[in-house]
């Protein structure tokens, strides 16, 4: 079932507080995801999401941005206190270190959010409520062409977003995982997604 797409709407942007919940989240992609996730800043004085943009020339791999958050902490003297929240956001199309991402990110209390193949996944989840099949649904390249086709104009960030909560209904309701990796076709993306819409929920 696919769902309304959302109007244009206008929303009144709010500076975090001095005690605002610090998400810092570091994207493999270096455009899309950070779009998305950027369109939650300012919707609510209580958090405060801080989205860590690559550039194509980065080493974005599990493990390169391992490293590049501690680098950010250490440089920029951050020092996160127990309120706030580290996520990375992978897919698994390319790589093959993202468990020892996971190992790592669980020793300093950080999550890990992963698409399986790529973050399209989890934007095809806010319109659609079941589970996708189609020839070589397993490629990213693949994804990227069936959403822009089963998402009328494509997906864009700026009016979807909005829909978070029916990803986060949708992707759940769909997710299995095979040794603690999300199966094709499903992402755990919707953990964020639920951290971000608690605060969220009444400014959408």
């Amino acid at each position: 079932m696919i769902l309304q797409k959302p109007d244009k709407r206008k929303y009144v942007r709010e500076a975090p507080s001095k005690k605002a919940i610090k998400i810092f989240i570091f994207c493999e992609g270096a455009k899309r995801e950070y779009q998305y996730f950027s369109c939650f800043r300012g919707l609510d004085s209580r958090i405060d999401p801080r989205i860590i943009q690559t550039e194509q020339h980065d080493n974005n791999s599990p493990t390169g941005l391992f490293e590049k958050a501690q680098e950010l902490f250490k440089v920029q003297d951050i020092e996160l206190r127990s309120t706030d929240y580290v996520w990375f956001i992978v897919d698994v199309d390319k790589w093959t270190q993202i468990n020892d991402l996971k190992n790592d990110a669980e020793e300093e209390s950080w999550f890990v959010g992963i698409s399986n193949p790529c973050f399209e996944v989890w934007l095809y989840y806010h319109f659609f409520d079941s589970y996708p099949d189609f020839e070589n649904m397993h490629i990213s390249k693949s994804w990227k062409s069936f959403v822009n086709k089963k998402i009328s104009g494509g997906f864009d960030s700026k009016r979807c977003f909005v829909l978070i909560d029916k990803a986060i209904e949708n992707s759940k309701k769909n997710y299995k995982e095979k040794d603690d990796i999300p199966i094709v076709g499903t992402t755990d993306v919707f953990k964020l997604g639920q951290l971000i819409y608690q605060f969220v929920k009444n400014k959408i």
